[in-house]
């Protein structure tokens, strides 16, 4: 039966092969977050592109400098948590893949839970991404309304 079980799911029966199954999981998972984190980054360099680019100050030529200057930094502060939260987890999946070729030091050790400071710079990131796109609709309304 346990046999059928693993072969439907295509999980392990054994406890210590399901665990090694899930670190695999897991490290499969953190390299799916650093890959997002790395188009994420991509779509950074199109927001520095696009607000300090001369077709924005064209189209939007009354609007302060402060304006643009802070959409900059906002990019660039979240360009630095972006790269801090992907350094992070490469770190945690090659610390897990040095794990589990060593067995018994995984068994041995509880550590290895999902990077918690990394989704923090994550988040952080998210969070700054999202309010550069608020102010960029914002700065693009003051634009078409003046």
């Amino acid at each position: 039966m346990t046999k059928n079980l693993e072969n439907f799911l295509g999980m392990p029966s054994d406890s210590e092969e399901l665990a090694k199954h899930s670190k695999k999981q897991r490290i499969e998972s953190y390299q799916n977050r650093s890959n997002v984190i790395t188009w994420l980054g991509v779509g950074l360099a199109g927001g520095v592109a696009l607000t300090g680019g001369t077709l924005y100050s064209n189209l939007m030529p009354h609007l302060p400098k402060y304006l643009t200057a802070l959409q900059i930094t906002l990019l660039i502060v979240d360009a630095v948590f972006f790269g801090v939260a992907r350094v992070k987890f490469d770190r945690a999946r090659r610390e897990l893949d040095k794990a589990i070729k060593d067995w018994n030091k995984l068994r041995a050790s509880h550590h290895y839970g999902w990077p918690t400071k990394a989704e923090t710079y994550y988040t952080l990131g998210l969070t700054i991404g999202l309010l550069w796109i608020l102010l960029l609709l914002s700065v693009t309304w003051l634009s078409v309304t003046m």
